[in-house]
Protein backbone atom coordinates (compact mmCIF):
# COMPACT_ATOMS: atom_id res chain seq x y z
CA UNK A 1 0.00 0.00 0.00
CA UNK A 2 2.79 2.44 0.89
CA UNK A 3 4.45 1.78 -2.47
CA UNK A 4 1.19 2.48 -4.33
CA UNK A 5 0.67 5.70 -2.40
CA UNK A 6 4.22 6.90 -3.04
CA UNK A 7 3.94 6.20 -6.79
CA UNK A 8 0.54 7.88 -7.15
CA UNK A 9 1.07 10.85 -9.54
CA UNK A 10 -1.67 12.85 -7.76
CA UNK A 11 -0.04 12.72 -4.33
CA UNK A 12 1.20 16.00 -2.85
CA UNK A 13 3.25 16.47 0.30
CA UNK A 14 2.77 19.71 2.22
CA UNK A 15 5.35 20.47 4.88
CA UNK A 16 3.87 22.97 7.35
CA UNK A 17 6.39 25.26 9.03
CA UNK A 18 5.32 27.13 12.14
CA UNK A 19 7.18 30.35 12.95
CA UNK A 20 4.48 31.69 15.29
CA UNK A 21 4.28 31.72 19.08
CA UNK A 22 1.64 28.94 18.97
CA UNK A 23 2.54 25.24 18.80
CA UNK A 24 1.13 22.27 16.95
CA UNK A 25 -0.31 19.62 19.25
CA UNK A 26 -0.41 15.86 18.73
CA UNK A 27 -2.61 13.06 20.01
CA UNK A 28 -2.90 9.33 20.40
CA UNK A 29 -4.05 9.29 16.75
CA UNK A 30 -0.78 10.39 15.15
CA UNK A 31 -2.09 10.35 11.56
CA UNK A 32 -5.70 10.94 10.52
CA UNK A 33 -7.83 12.16 7.64
CA UNK A 34 -8.25 15.84 8.35
CA UNK A 35 -11.18 15.97 5.88
CA UNK A 36 -13.13 13.22 7.68
CA UNK A 37 -16.05 15.55 8.42
CA UNK A 38 -16.87 16.48 4.80
CA UNK A 39 -19.43 14.05 3.36
CA UNK A 40 -21.06 13.45 -0.01
CA UNK A 41 -24.78 12.91 -0.58
CA UNK A 42 -24.44 9.22 0.45
CA UNK A 43 -22.91 10.19 3.78
CA UNK A 44 -19.45 8.98 2.82
CA UNK A 45 -16.27 10.97 3.35
CA UNK A 46 -15.55 12.86 0.12
CA UNK A 47 -11.80 13.29 0.21
CA UNK A 48 -8.61 12.10 1.86
CA UNK A 49 -5.89 14.32 3.29
CA UNK A 50 -3.64 12.74 5.87
CA UNK A 51 -2.38 15.07 8.59
CA UNK A 52 0.62 14.28 10.79
CA UNK A 53 1.97 16.71 13.40
CA UNK A 54 5.72 16.12 13.64
CA UNK A 55 6.77 18.61 16.33
CA UNK A 56 5.52 21.87 17.86
CA UNK A 57 6.93 23.68 14.81
CA UNK A 58 6.31 21.22 11.97
CA UNK A 59 3.52 19.11 10.50
CA UNK A 60 2.95 17.16 7.30
CA UNK A 61 -0.13 16.85 5.10
CA UNK A 62 -0.47 14.34 2.29
CA UNK A 63 -3.30 14.77 -0.18
CA UNK A 64 -4.38 12.98 -3.34
CA UNK A 65 -6.22 15.64 -5.32
CA UNK A 66 -5.39 16.08 -8.99
CA UNK A 67 -3.66 19.44 -9.04
CA UNK A 68 -0.93 20.95 -11.12
CA UNK A 69 2.19 21.96 -9.29
CA UNK A 70 5.01 20.65 -7.24
CA UNK A 71 4.90 17.27 -5.53
CA UNK A 72 6.50 18.82 -2.41
CA UNK A 73 5.30 22.14 -1.04
CA UNK A 74 6.40 24.19 1.96
CA UNK A 75 3.58 26.04 3.73
CA UNK A 76 4.22 28.71 6.36
CA UNK A 77 1.26 28.52 8.71
CA UNK A 78 -0.51 31.33 10.54
CA UNK A 79 -1.95 31.28 14.05
CA UNK A 80 -5.38 30.68 12.47
CA UNK A 81 -4.01 27.65 10.58
CA UNK A 82 -2.54 26.25 13.81
CA UNK A 83 -5.86 26.73 15.62
CA UNK A 84 -7.63 24.84 12.80
CA UNK A 85 -5.17 21.93 12.85
CA UNK A 86 -5.07 21.74 16.65
CA UNK A 87 -8.87 21.65 16.88
CA UNK A 88 -8.91 18.81 14.36
CA UNK A 89 -6.30 16.93 16.41
CA UNK A 90 -8.43 17.30 19.53
CA UNK A 91 -11.59 16.13 17.74
CA UNK A 92 -9.79 13.06 16.36
CA UNK A 93 -7.99 12.06 19.57
CA UNK A 94 -9.21 8.95 21.34
CA UNK A 95 -7.95 9.68 24.86
CA UNK A 96 -4.75 11.77 24.88
CA UNK A 97 -3.59 15.11 23.48
CA UNK A 98 0.05 16.14 23.76
CA UNK A 99 1.29 19.73 23.84
CA UNK A 100 4.57 21.47 24.49
CA UNK A 101 3.23 23.18 27.63
CA UNK A 102 0.60 22.54 30.28
CA UNK A 103 -0.73 26.04 29.64
CA UNK A 104 -1.45 25.23 26.02
CA UNK A 105 -3.37 22.10 27.01
CA UNK A 106 -5.44 24.07 29.50
CA UNK A 107 -6.16 26.74 26.89
CA UNK A 108 -7.25 24.13 24.33
CA UNK A 109 -9.45 22.40 26.89
CA UNK A 110 -11.39 25.60 27.62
Amino acid sequence: MAKNISLNPDIRFIFHTNNTSENFVASDQPVFNILNDIFDEKGEVKDLELYYPLSPQHALSIHFRKEQGEKFFNNKVTKADIAYYNNKVIKNADFFVFAKTKEQLEQLRA
